[in-house]
């Protein structure tokens, strides 16, 4: 895993351990069962949420992932660079 999924990871986590918790308990299942479920849950959650935030465009930023999106190069107007000779 890389270092960068560490923030979606941390934005997503809880949300997905009270919603999964929460169907989990109606499920009455045994201590041993329900949280390695519950764990499996929501780190599955966690991978999921960090793979669609990388790989669509305008969610990157929401998830702290670097824009894909070329940096623009500064440019003048070219009437203002013949004003600055």
């Amino acid at each position: 895993m890389r270092t960068q999924a560490i923030f979606a990871f941390y934005l997503i986590h809880q949300t997905l351990i009270v919603v999964a918790g929460h169907y989990l308990d109606e499920l009455r299942l045994p201590l041993m069962i329900e949280a390695p479920l519950l764990i499996g849950t929501t780190a599955l959650g966690c991978w999921l949420f960090y793979d669609l935030g990388r790989r669509v465009p305008l969610l990157r930023v929401w998830i702290g992932l670097p824009s894909k999106m070329p940096p623009r190069a500064a440019t003048l107007p070219t009437q203002a660079i013949g004003e600055a000779h």
